[in-house]
């Protein structure tokens, strides 16, 4: 009985070690680079640029949107999407699917703590979404992370945007 005890305690310990390696390995991952404002592409980057930032094969390519889907391992994966304006990047859209909402969670708080050393603390608009604003390279970009795992029964989601804030009419 006592070896069992001492097994199960040591598989509990494995298995959540694990999930905290497996999440720092996703945001490294998703995040890629410390260049840039996400996997080495800053806005403003040129379809060529990104292009060559990114190693993947394309899944979908426009004339104004590249999309690449990057499994990570059997039950962690993720997509990303960037979106152009004459040639332009204006977009990048990152969506990250893990087993289940308490990974998601522990996941989101490691991109918050990031995003936050980065760019200082998040608005919090509820329970499920944080947004920074932050001027990058003469431009105000908003970040806005979002944990979707209510929508999504049984699987974790996030989602990272990027993207330039609209200019103020005057």
């Amino acid at each position: 009985m006592r070896s069992f005890l001492i097994s199960t305690i040591c598989l509990f310990v494995i298995a959540c070690s694990t999930t905290t390696t497996s999440n720092k390995n996703m945001m490294d991952e998703v995040i890629k680079s410390e260049k840039g404002m996400l996997r080495g592409i800053d806005i403003g980057a040129n379809l060529e640029e990104i292009k060559k930032a990114e190693s993947a094969r394309i899944s979908e390519e426009g004339p104004d949107y590249l999309f690449y889907e990057f499994p990570v391992d059997s039950s962690n994966n993720y997509t990303v999407a960037y979106t152009l304006e004459n040639n332009s990047l204006n977009e990048i859209r990152a969506d990250i699917y893990v087993p289940n909402d308490t990974i998601a969670k522990t996941l989101c708080e490691s991109f918050i703590s990031y995003f936050s050393k980065r760019y200082k603390e998040p608005q919090k608009e509820n329970n499920s979404l944080w947004s920074w604003l932050t001027l990058y390279n003469n431009t105000s970009i908003r970040i806005e992370l979002m944990d979707e795992s209510a929508d999504y029964h049984h699987v974790g989601k996030l989602s990272l945007i990027i993207y330039k804030e609209p200019a103020m009419a005057m």
